[in-house]
């Protein structure tokens, strides 16, 4: 190998000596934000349902393959933080939401392997705003050390998220509890059956609603309805399936290409500001030992060759995430759902899939009550 001509492998060997073997010495030991966790699971009766729609993506280049898979993947992400508190009800990953308890919904601002940006927002079923703002983090470049691609660099970021909306709901006493409950049920009635429930709503200035009446809790239309919304959420768990599944297969790939993409810059950079003399590289402002720096055995690569290797490196795993993403755009097996004894076929694409059921709930909800649907 010290005889080796091969400028790729002398870059490999020296991007990996110095990167990780300075890294492991010179990065500052940054303490995480934990998880805020329920000591004790909040009572059935208390908890909230959440909804987290699909992300939207301020800009797409470069790499639109890899900002549509990330918009699909920090979803996933941040719901596991949710789950992992304890508490919330079910939380679902969904191409729009449904009326939820709480809905949440993002937007990434930009996305690189050192930094990320999100605009979140967290409406109740009443309309209050939970959160409205936007996150700033740097990667946790600990991260990028290891090959475990459940080791999520941005994880503080999903952890400041979730922390905030359990502060928020903290504060919540049984009343307000039961109101957003309410709420939700009462204005996914009216969407399946705005003629009949509508009058049980009303609307105030920015977006908030409050409950005008209170059908009977006997009420055979609104027990229909929680019939409708107990086959919703069998649906919900079907698509909330698939992008849990789709996020297992990108986290690889998508942890190899931000991994390969924040040591090509650090190799840079430090190459950039190696002694003049050779004895040493400096990283992190603190100069370390000799290593690939030196002319020494493994030889000197230029820049051009770590540059080549990186983009090789870059290339295998955007293409790996563009067929991933490829695949969640075009049609996915038809979603077969059996619907009081009648068998319900669904096809295209998951929103497609998604719009679909969502006018069934209402033909469904149509036919048992002999009512007329009203788009």
């Amino acid at each position: 190998m010290a005889g080796s001509k091969n400028p790729v492998l002398r870059a490999v060997v020296c991007a990996s000596s110095s990167i990780f073997l300075c890294a492991s010495m010179a990065l500052a030991a940054k303490k995480p934000v934990q998880l805020i966790r329920a000591s004790v699971p909040p009572p059935e009766a208390s908890l909230l349902n959440v909804q987290i729609s699909v992300f939207g993506v301020e800009k797409k280049r470069p790499f639109p393959e890899i900002r549509d898979a990330e918009a699909r993947y920090m979803p996933v992400r941040l719901k596991d933080g949710l789950q992992s508190s304890r508490f919330w009800g079910v939380v679902h990953v969904v191409p729009k939401s449904s009326i939820p308890e709480l809905s949440i919904s993002g937007f990434i601002i930009s996305s690189t392997s050192r930094e990320l940006q999100l605009r979140l927002r967290a409406v109740d079923a009443t309309g209050k705003v939970w959160i409205d703002k936007r996150y700033k983090q740097k990667a946790d470049a600990t991260s990028y050390l290891g090959k475990d691609p459940n080791d999520e660099p941005f994880q503080d970021l999903y952890h400041r998220i979730a922390n905030e909306l359990a502060k928020k709901y903290r504060k919540l006493d049984h009343k307000d509890l039961a109101r957003i409950r309410t709420m939700s049920r009462l204005r996914f009635a009216a969407y399946l059956a705005p003629e009949t429930f509508d009058d049980y709503v009303t609307s105030k200035k920015k977006s908030r609603y409050e409950v005008a009446r209170l059908p009977s809790r006997e009420d055979p239309m609104l027990l229909r309805v929680d019939r409708i919304r107990q086959r919703n959420g069998m649906f919900l768990d079907a698509v909330d399936t698939h992008y849990a599944n789709f996020h297992a297969r990108m986290i690889d790939a998508y942890h190899g290409w931000r991994s390969t993409d924040y040591w090509e810059r650090e190799a840079m950079k430090s190459r950039s500001s190696r002694i003049v003399d050779g004895a040493g590289w400096t990283f992190g402002g603190v100069t370390r030992g000799p290593l690939c720096g030196t002319s020494g055995i493994f030889g000197s690569p230029t820049v051009d060759d770590q540059k080549r290797y990186a983009a090789s490196q870059e290339r295998d795993h955007v293409h790996i995430l563009s067929e991933l993403g490829a695949s969640l755009a075009s049609d996915v097996a038809p979603l077969v759902l059996e619907v009081d004894g009648k068998i319900l076929r669904l096809e295209g694409s998951v929103a497609t899939q998604y719009a679909r059921w969502r006018e069934l709930l209402r033909e469904i909800f149509a036919a048992e009550t002999g009512t007329v649907s009203r788009d």
